[in-house]
């Protein structure tokens, strides 16, 4: 089980801060937990094809990107228009939308409706799936401590 951290500070008069999610990960997997995914990695498990995605294309010879390490994690922001101004780490395309989806943090196999503009609109205005997830488990396992139906050392904190 996971050490559990409870703030001790006060958020206003007689309210204790709520109780802080544990990391997950680290830039090198150490001290017990998870490596950052890395791009390639991310890429890598959605299809051994990028040419058979209905989203694949390729920026003009004019308009590549310049290539970047992609065994690091993403270090631009998904937004609305997809990541800031990079694509795939060789630079010859844009992230398809189920890269973008998986880089977001989606399952492989969830939709997203409209034209590919209206999907990537859809992935950028996301709260990452497992941001959402981590952070609802954590204020319920604060609500059942704060309402005594567990006691700190019975709190769940799922992987």
């Amino acid at each position: 089980m996971k050490p559990l951290y409870i703030l001790t500070f006060l958020h206003s008069p007689g309210e204790a801060l709520p109780i802080m999610p544990m990391p997950t990960h680290n830039e090198g997997g150490s001290h017990g937990l998870k490596a950052f995914n890395t791009v390639n990695r991310v890429i890598d498990q959605i299809n051994a094809n990028p040419r058979s995605d209905p989203d694949f294309r390729s920026y003009a010879q004019d308009r590549r990107r310049p290539p970047y390490d992609g065994d690091k994690p993403l270090t631009s922001t998904i937004t609305t228009h997809g990541p800031d101004s990079k694509g795939v780490p060789s630079g010859i395309r844009p992230f398809t939308v189920r890269e973008l989806a998986a880089l977001q943090g989606f399952p492989p196999n969830h939709t997203f409706a409209g034209s590919t503009t209206q999907k990537t609109k859809q992935i950028g205005n996301a709260v990452p799936p497992i941001v959402a997830k981590t952070l609802f488990t954590s204020i319920v396992n604060e609500l059942k401590l704060r309402d005594g139906v567990v006691e700190p050392d019975h709190i769940i904190i799922e992987d």
